[in-house]
Formats: structure tokens, sequence, C-alpha cells
């Protein structure tokens, strides 16, 4: 009995002792959202909540809807008047009783942009959202604070627009909330601090890729992400519509191309199976803007925009492997209870490829590690993982799920998927050197130590880029590096032997097939079928495009390139005084080329990454000549893609993902040979170097936190394309209240 008590009690006590320091963390959490948190509530508690009229006094500018809102009319004159006690030092607007209804094309303004005036003292410009926040306050200035004044709020919109407004509050009180999404923030910051800072023992484990604790831990990792892609393929199931927009006057917007070509494909048609004007067929050049806009101004419709025009059809100019793989199969299996099948939402072909790419490229930066360091910490993997993942612009592709990420997402998967293999090809785990010592048969029997199934699964998925993005394909090129060592000691045994032995020839055969062959199984088709569409295999028909320019004849100018390598790598943050604090960074050319509205090149997002590639540069004789190759060989080629997307498709956020992936390789052996040789505590002996060694990691996990901050609020800039305040103001406004307050 007593020993029985002992144990429970010893069982207790080891409960408390690993809980003790996450219910401390949420403690001070709940503490934080009760007191800071509800700052607004603290402030006004003293309101007195009167207020003198049941409508406000309105300015000759507006006119009140008996349809709801506010319709401005003149707008040095659209202003609301309320009286204020400076009994509180907010203002609250209200939305319209009845939800307005648009008048003429321009929609009703649910974002409410107003200046507050205090007795005719001009204050700040706010804006808020009365419709998507149930308490939308406004701070008013210093100097109606403590005194009876007379609130002008100023209604800063153009004549015509009616804003979803009803009245403005003074003497309000805030109510004391809850804000569930910022606690889960607050939680979510604490777990990575916790996990990363320089003290914790993931720093002290070393990576052991047998363990099943840590092949837990990764899986853990990973299961937030998955449950939020299994939440939006479910929703996108039951909810996702056809997008198919076609408006007088304007071209017809349609960004269900995969399945319109799974369609076409199923059919045995090349092209898609859309409408064509016959006023555009009759067109000399079809792909003139100019003629294009003739038609568009006499009301012809079915112009597709960024669709590829040829011979009287329109086609997808898109690689086809998603469609073949996504969007076909779920066409004829959902055929089995619907009839005709349904079309696969695209944002679902997206996050299956961003999944994809996360297990995949997980496990390849695991591999990549551990032939690099097997000393490395978990501490090192981590950051390791999550610089790559943001180097590689996958935050944009989890952002933005349509059709324009699907051939970046699928590109991704299969090529980390090719390289894992590849890096696991080499039967004798870790590459050795050629100053390493070798036996002679050892050196006889390197091409025996390549795995040509490996070799053979990661040519197939690297080949499958030349149907989805084909700059990915360049992905071939790493197999030198890789396998340089093994080829090294196979010629200079063939060349000191002089003789060729038969098992030998075998093996090189079989591993020339294992490369060959997959390409060529992925390349005839495809190359057939861009014959069939364009009169070559090399065609993908993008010069046949429809968009703002004629790109038959367009070349980007020459003396934009250099800028737009710039612009790619280093385009500077834009702050701003207001959430989300960084902006649009415009870039501008002497002449016109597509340029997609950024926040920052790759290493301004990610400057770790760019410290990562200078010491992969600086320690090359720190490291092994397979990790130094490796370097080199993943910085030319990065470099290669950043001119190719410079001279062939302009400025593009999302063709970050082209080449981020192949820096953050580079970026990555130097952050993990760095993190070993100048931040590893256990090899400190004095004082100074165990100051130095934490000094190191505080830096190297400030520049990593900063990313995340930046990926995190980049979501929320206002002006990229598919805005979240544009699309969902409600959780734009949502989570500005997780740092505002109001």
């Amino acid at each position: 009995m007593k020993k029985t008590a002992n144990f429970a009690n010893c069982a207790l006590h080891n409960i408390f002792r690993v809980l003790r320091a996450p219910l401390a963390i949420l403690l001070l959490i709940a503490l934080f959202e009760c007191t800071v948190g509800n700052i607004p509530f603290w402030n006004s508690v003293t309101g007195s909540t009167d207020s003198m009229f049941a409508h406000n006094i309105t300015g000759p500018g507006i006119k009140r809807l008996s349809s709801g809102g506010l319709l401005i009319t003149d707008p040095s004159e659209s202003y609301l008047e309320v009286n204020s006690d400076g009994s509180s030092p907010y203002i609250q607007l209200k939305p319209s009783l009845i939800t307005p209804k648009k008048i003429g094309k321009s929609p009703i303004k649910t974002d409410v942009h107003v200046r507050i005036d205090v007795n005719k003292i001009a204050g700040k410009s706010l804006s808020t959202n009365p419709r998507a926040i149930s308490f939308a306050m406004l701070p008013v200035p210093d100097q109606a604070v403590g005194v009876k004044s007379t609130l002008r709020l100023w209604i800063q919109h153009p004549k015509g627009d009616v804003v979803d407004v009803e009245d403005a509050k003074a003497n309000v009180r805030a109510p004391f909330s809850w804000n569930w999404g910022r606690v889960l923030f607050l939680i979510v910051v604490s777990i990575l601090i916790a996990l990363w800072n320089p003290w914790s023992k993931l720093w002290k484990i070393k990576l052991n890729t047998k363990s099943f604790n840590q092949r837990l831990l990764l899986v853990l990792s990973w299961t937030p992400f998955i449950a939020i892609a299994v939440v939006a393929i479910v929703w996108n199931v039951f909810n996702a519509i056809p997008m198919h927009f076609d408006v007088a006057g304007n071209y017809t917007y349609d960004f269900d191309q995969y399945a319109h070509t799974a369609d076409a494909l199923i059919k045995g048609k090349t092209y898609l199976d859309l409408p064509v004007p016959k006023q555009m067929q009759n067109l000399t050049n079809p792909y003139d803007p100019i003629a294009r806009n003739k038609l568009l101004s006499n009301l012809v419709h079915n112009i597709y925009w960024d669709h590829a025009y040829y011979n009287g059809h329109w086609y997808s100019y898109f690689g086809v492997i998603p469609a073949v793989l996504f969007f076909m199969p779920y066409r004829l299996i959902s055929s089995l209870w619907i009839n005709g099948g349904s079309m696969l939402p695209t944002a679902i072909a997206t996050l299956i490829c961003l999944v994809g790419f996360l297990i995949s490229g997980s496990l390849l930066v695991i591999r990549l590690i551990e032939r690099i360091n097997k000393r490395a910490s978990l501490a090192c993997v981590s950051i390791c993982l999550a610089l790559f993942f943001i180097t590689s612009n996958t935050v944009y592709l989890w952002f933005r799920t349509s059709f324009y990420s699907v051939p970046m997402a699928a590109s991704l998967f299969f090529t980390s998927l090719g390289l894992w293999f590849y890096l696991g090809a080499s039967k004798n785990g870790i590459a050795k050197d050629e100053n390493q010592a070798q036996e002679s048969n050892e050196s006889c029997n390197s091409i025996h130590q390549i795995s040509a199934k490996h070799i053979a699964l990661g040519s197939l998925f690297i080949s499958l880029n030349l149907g989805c993005r084909p700059t990915f394909i360049i992905a071939f090129l790493f197999a030198i590096p890789l396998f340089y060592n093994n080829i090294y000691f196979y010629f200079k045994h063939l060349i000191s032997s002089k003789k060729i032995i038969k098992e030998d020839l075998k093996q090189i055969i079989k591993l020339v097939l294992s490369v060959i062959v997959p390409f060529v199984i992925v390349a005839i088709p495809i190359g057939l079928y861009n014959a069939l569409r364009f009169g070559s295999p090399f065609n993908f028909g993008n010069e046949y495009q429809i968009t703002i320019t004629d790109m038959t004849t367009m070349r980007l100018p020459v003396q934009n390139i250099i800028p737009s390598i710039l612009s790619y790598l280093a385009l500077p943050l834009r702050f701003t005084p207001a959430f989300p604090w960084i902006s649009i960074n415009p870039i501008a050319f002497n002449r016109w080329q597509y340029a997609e509205p950024m926040i920052g090149g790759m290493f301004t997002l990610a400057p770790l990454a760019f410290i990562g590639v200078i010491c992969s540069l600086l320690m090359t004789k720190k490291m092994s000549k397979f990790a130094s190759r490796l370097t080199i060989c993943a910085l030319i080629l990065a470099m290669i893609v950043v001119v190719f997307n410079s001279l062939k498709a302009g400025i593009g956020w999302r063709y970050i993902a082209d080449f981020g992936w192949v820096f953050s390789l580079s970026a990555i052996i130097g952050i993990t040979v760095f993190l070993e040789k100048y931040a590893n505590v256990e090899d400190c002996t004095t004082l100074r170097s165990k100051v130095m060694c934490y000094t190191i990691r505080i830096v190297v996990l400030a520049m990593l936190f900063f990313s995340i901050t930046i990926a995190f609020l980049g979501w929320f800039v206002p002006g990229r394309e598919d805005s979240v305040l544009r699309f969902n103001p409600g959780l734009w406004h949502y989570v500005r209240c997780w740092f505002t307050l109001i």
C-alpha cells in the first residue's frame, strides 16, 4: 500500500514538473488577454453611454437611403456630427440596420474610411468595418477626451459610394472580450519560442532518423498544416463554385483551366471546349490587344483572358500533368454517382500538392542535413525546415490556391520527392570525398553503390516537371554533385586498371537507362501533346496567350533585366505606420513589362537565407567536398533560373518559388555547418565562447522570427493579388484587432 502511494506521488510530481511550464505560459497568456488585450474596456469603463439623438446630424453631402446605408453625394460635405461628453476615448460606428443594396455598378463599401474632427480641429484618417466587427470603435482625438465637444466624423469616400453605416455613437463603453484568435496566436508564438530558444533541449538532442520519437515529432509538426488542408478541401468539395466571370465589355475570366483541360482530354480533344466568337476568328491578328479592345467595346463575349488562342481554338498553356493526375480521375470517379461527373475545385489540387511538398520537402531537408552533418541538433534541423519552406515561397502558395499556384505547387512536390530519391540512391550512406582513403575494391564498386531504382524514381518525378513548371527540370543537374564521387572513383580505378568488367558495364547501362527511360516516358507524350496543339513538341503555347500585350512579338527590354534580378533577390521592404505595417513596394522600369505587386525580394523576406548562402560560400574549406559541390551547383542553378525568369516571365511574386527552393538548399548547408562550428555550446570551454554561441543562436532565431512575421503579415497586405481586405474583410479586421485592440 505504501509503495503504491509513493508511486502515485512520484507520478503526480513528474506530471506537475512537465506541465508547470505550459500551465504558467497559459496563465500569462490569459492574464495578457484580460489586461492588455482588453485595454479598450478598461479605458472606456467610465463611458456614460448617453446619446442625445436617435440619429446623427448629417452634412448636406450625405443622403440616408431607405434601402440602407449612406449615399455620398458631395464628398466635401459628407460628415456625421455627434456630441461627446468626454467620458469615453472611443466612438462607435454602427452598421446599417438594413443591409444596403447596390446602386449602379459600385459595390457597397463595408470598409469605411473616416476622419474625426474635434471643434473644427482636423484629426487623423482612420478606417474600420462596422459590418465585420461586432463593436467597431475608433479612437477620438486627445482634444475630445475628458471635455465636452462636438465630433464631426468625415466619411472620406468619393461621390456615388454607398457606405454601410447607420450612425456614429459617442460616450461608448467597449465590452470585455476574449479573442480566441489572439490567444491561439500567442500560444503558437510561445511554442515556437519554447522550442527554439537558445537554451532549449532541442539544441542538445542530435538528429537520429531511426528514432521513433523524432519521427513522431516530425509527423506532429505536419499535423496542423494537414488539418488546415483537409478542412479547406472538404469545404471546397461542398461549397466551391465554377470560377467563371463574364461581364459585357470585358474579358471573360475563367480560372478552371485545369478542369477544362481534363474534360477535353476525356473527350479525346487537345483544345478546350470553350466558345470562340466569330469576330475574333475574323481578326487578322487576334493577339493585338488594340484589336481585341475594339471587340470588347462592341460587347463581344467569350474572349478568354490568359488562355492560349491558336487556329480558332482555346487552349491552356499551363502544364498538363496536374490535369491528368488530379482533375481527370476526379471527373471520372465522381461520374459514378453524379451524371457526367463533377469538376475538381482548383484549390484542392493546390492543397494536395502543398501537403505533398510539406512531407517530401521535410524528408529532403532531413536527408540532406544527415548527409552533411550527422551531429546536427534538432533545433538546427527544425530551423532549416522552417527556412526551406519560407524561402521556397510556399507561404504565398498556401495563401493563393488559385490555378496559377497549381503548377508551382506540383513542381515543388515532384522535385523535392525526386531529389529525396536521388539523395537516397547512394547505398553506402554518406558520400565519401576524394581525399579520404579508398580501398581498391571500393573504388571499383563505387558505381555499384548507386541504387538504379532510386535513380529511376527520382528521374521520373523530376521529369514530371515537363508537364507542370518546366523550369524545375533543371533539378536533373543536381545529379552531378550528388554522384560525382561514385563516378570519379570508378573512372579513376578504370584508368589505373585499364579494363572494364562485365558487371560494371551492366551497372553503367542500368544507371544510364534509369535516367533516360523515365524522362522519355514523360517527355514523349507531352511532346506529342504539344505537337498536336501547336505544331511543335517544344511549343507549350505560352506565346499565344491572350493577355495585356501581344506575346507573339513581345521581348522583355534588355535594360530591365538587371532591375528584375535585383527585385527578385533584394527588393526592399516598405514599412507603414498602420496594420499590417508593410505594404506593396512598386517596381519602376524604364520600359513596360509584367510586374506582379510584391512586398520584397527573396532575401529581404528571408534574410537568414542570405546569411546561409554567404556562410556556404565562406566555409567551403570547413565542409565536405560533397557539401561544397552541392552548394556551388545550387547557387549556379538558382541564378540561371532567376535570369531566365527575368528574361521570359517578368516579375511575379509567385515566381520566387521557381528558384527560392534552390537557394534554400545552399542556405541550409551553410546554416548547418555554421551552427555546428560556431554555436555548439558543448564544445565551448570558456565563458566568452559560450556567450558567443548563445549570441549566434539568438541572432539566427531573430532573423527566422523576422521572416515568419513578414510571411504572416504579408497575407494581409492591401493591394496584393487576391487581397484578404478585398475578398474577406471580416478576417482582415478580425486579425487587425489582435494587434490594434480595436
